[in-house]
């Protein structure tokens, strides 16, 4: 008969040994593309579950491989921003696509702090998108053990043991880890191993289902959730409980001044259908203010940092925004939806900003104050020109914007009459 001893003695064996098998399994199949020990093809070669964990991955990624260039932002710049083949190569190795679906403002600063000293970081390249300085839609950020919080060894320790138990022994990894090695068609490949989602992959998709179903419901979401859910479809950075938008952008800013780090600001460029959904929706206003007052801020940080800081405006009527449409089964060139551009644009972008290639029209002006009146006045008169040219999809996003409002005024929260800045 066994005694007790060695019965638990065996039990533990057992539980000793399947621990470690489960460490060593997510260590090999690494769905998270975190320790790159093999890559084989048709195993593990594509992760297909990187984009369901790339709050976990990524800050883990920037510490590992201490990056000196990232691009921040939200799925604007994860999809659209490649980190080679462009004029930005030259400003350090290695680089990495540090951006995150649904980010804000809130996320933007914890990734740059946690990069600022745990990474080589020496120029950043950051996507700003109208909605992440909506003060109402607070975010933190799920994993903040992960991210760093002082140089201490106490500190890195703690954000090591976490991030073992997060990617070799947790349940939800080997899950990610057994679902890796079903799923490696030529279609899972969703991320680059730069930290970019792959561009072919959504192009194949969205010919195959069309484009105008997915158009409209990248219109239909911005106008129920993208910018505010006030009453009266008023755009805040403050919503009045301690939660500031535009003052974390700056202190963001500044914190790259204090790090010496470079910076390079643009906002994104969305198809012509997302910015007459967003002028529908009543907040043009509020849109061109926004500009002036990241402006500002920008021309108030160099001032006080001299910090290299650049803000350029990507978000106008110019020939990118205006592609059309396609029938089903063919592709677009520049753009996957309303709201997201292909790398096809971001190489031009990256380009114009590094200063190998020369602005087009609207599509890439460097703001500053001298220049910012000019260049809103241009984008107005852009705008009345391409509603002419399609009135009747003018006609019909009216329509759709104006029973949103409808609905908004009598569901909406009940926000108060805070000023936009």
């Amino acid at each position: 008969m066994i005694s007790a001893k060695k019965y638990f003695l065996s039990i533990l064996v057992i539980g000793l040994i399947a621990s470690a098998a489960v460490i060593v399994f997510n260590w090999l199949v690494d769905p998270l593309d975190i320790y790159r020990v093999v890559k084989i093809e048709g195993v593990n070669a594509y992760k297909t579950t990187y984009k369901s964990y790339a709050r976990v991955a990524k800050p883990i990624q920037i510490e590992h491989n201490h990056y000196q260039r990232l691009a921040l932002g939200s799925s604007r710049t994860e999809i659209g921003i490649p980190i080679y083949g462009t004029a930005w190569d030259r400003f350090g190795e290695p680089g990495f696509n540090a951006a995150l679906n649904g980010a804000n403002v809130d996320t933007l600063y914890a990734v740059l702090h946690h990069a600022a000293q745990v990474s080589d970081l020496r120029d950043v390249v950051i996507g700003l998108d109208f909605g992440m300085f909506n003060g109402e839609q607070t975010q933190g950020f799920e994993y903040e053990e992960l991210l760093a919080n002082g140089p201490s060894r106490i500190e890195k320790l703690k954000r090591l043991l976490k991030s073992i138990g997060l990617t070799l022994f947790s349940p939800a990894t080997t899950a990610a880890s057994v679902k890796t090695l079903r799923h490696q068609d030529a279609m899972d490949n969703k991320y680059h191993d730069t930290g970019q989602q792959n561009n072919e992959r959504e192009i194949l998709k969205n010919a195959s289902m069309g484009y105008r179903l997915r158009f409209e419901h990248f219109e239909n979401a911005s106008l129920r959730n993208y910018w505010t859910p006030c009453r009266d479809n008023g755009f805040r950075y403050d919503n009045g409980r301690g939660h500031d938008a535009m003052a974390i952008f700056r202190n963001m800013l500044m914190l790259a001044g204090e790090k010496s780090i470079s910076v390079h600001l643009f906002i994104s460029p969305v198809h012509a259908r997302l910015l007459e959904t967003l002028s529908a929706g009543g907040l043009w206003p509020a849109f061109e203010q926004w500009k002036r007052d990241i402006v500002a801020v920008v021309e108030d940080v160099r001032a006080k940092t001299g910090v290299d800081i650049q803000l350029w405006d990507f978000s106008g009527y110019h020939h990118f925004a205006v592609e059309p449409l396609p029938e089903k089964g063919q592709f677009m060139k520049f753009y996957l939806d309303g709201s997201h551009y292909t790398d096809a644009v971001g190489k031009v972008i990256l380009d114009t900003i590094y200063g190998s290639a020369q602005p087009e029209g609207s599509f890439g002006v460097l703001l500053t104050p001298q220049t910012i009146e000019a260049h809103l006045r241009e984008i107005r008169r852009e705008q009345k020109a391409y509603r002419q040219e399609h009135r009747e999809q003018y006609d019909e996003i009216q329509k759709r914007a104006r029973e949103f409002l409808e609905k908004r005024a009598r569901t909406g929260q009940k926000c108060k009459g805070l000023p936009i800045a």
